[in-house]
């Protein structure tokens, strides 16, 4: 989890610095070195603005600033929920009146208006790229629902419930099921959506209703006052939520406990740092059941 926390963290660097030439790879060398080379060119070809960094760092320090006041006063507990709202109101409003899109801030711009149409008559289940749809699809799916369940177990361990993978699935497969119909991408378990709804301290699923309908109403409604929304903001409210998923405690902890453990931690820790998600988890796993394996041999 904090492996996946610093890696989401760098990929928002793309939104906070301006940066318009970034690595769609996600391990930390290719992030970095994406960024190293857009700051080291800065001043021929203009890849970054400076402005960006400024807009997305002020109310970066003002949601860290939110949330340390909902946690010090629990009468304050509406503030954190309330300031990503504020921060992208005012954020807008600020890049409107004083143009500052025309300097280099990159902003949402035009977001298609409404829902997708449906696209069920452009299903084809006996063309020649059905085989390999298949295979794809087959993949993503493993894939998605291993993110997915990395994800809801990192979370769970820290609200204290249990997760049903079996539910997880269906859910999954069922909204796949639906988003095909209208053309949407495959949909799986969001790290930063799930962080922000972590750290806005959203109780149950229902935060997900209330979610989905602000979405269906912001589509139909307010497309056009998101026009100026800076791309800085949204990644500065993503970092915001990213601090309380690191806990260096609970690694200490470990190492008390169990050496074994603690090194399966840490090799989750850099396989998703330096990999991927997926390598992580095979990691984490793999080392507890090498190192049971050759005790039962010992």
């Amino acid at each position: 989890m904090a492996g996946a926390a610093i890696m989401i963290g760098l990929q928002q660097l793309k939104g906070l610095l301006g940066i318009s030439n970034f690595t769609n790879k996600s391990d930390v060398v290719s992030v970095l070195e994406s960024v190293y080379k857009s700051l080291r060119h800065q001043i021929p070809s203009r890849e970054w603005y400076p402005l960006n960094f400024v807009i997305g760092c002020s109310f970066l320090i003002f949601l860290l600033f939110a949330r340390f006041m909902g946690k010090r006063n629990k009468k304050l507990f509406w503030l954190p929920a309330i300031a990503p709202l504020i921060s992208v109101i005012l954020s807008t409003f600020i890049v409107y009146i004083f143009k500052a899109d025309k300097n280099g801030v990159n902003i949402v711009k035009h977001v298609k208006k409404g829902l997708n149409p449906s696209s069920v008559h452009q299903l084809q289940l006996n063309g020649e790229h059905v085989g390999e749809a298949a295979k794809i699809g087959l993949i993503s799916a493993v894939i998605a629902l291993t993110e997915a369940m990395a994800v809801g177990r990192s979370f769970a361990s820290i609200k204290g419930y249990q997760l049903d993978g079996n539910k997880e699935m269906l859910a999954m497969g069922c909204g796949n099921i639906a988003g095909s119909l209208t053309s949407c991408y495959v949909a799986t378990g969001s790290f930063s959506r799930t962080a922000v709804n972590f750290s806005a301290r959203c109780q149950s699923s229902i935060s997900n209703v209330v979610m989905a309908v602000t979405v269906i109403l912001c589509l139909e409604l307010f497309t056009r006052l998101l026009y100026y929304t800076p791309m800085a903001i949204l990644a500065s409210i993503i970092l915001s939520a990213l601090p309380g998923l690191i806990d260096i405690r609970e690694a200490c902890y470990i190492w008390k406990v169990d050496k074994v453990d603690f090194l399966a931690c840490i090799g989750a820790f850099f396989g998703v740092l330096l990999v991927s998600v997926e390598t992580g988890l095979i990691v984490a796993v793999s080392l507890p059941f090498l190192s049971t394996t050759q005790m039962w041999f010992s």
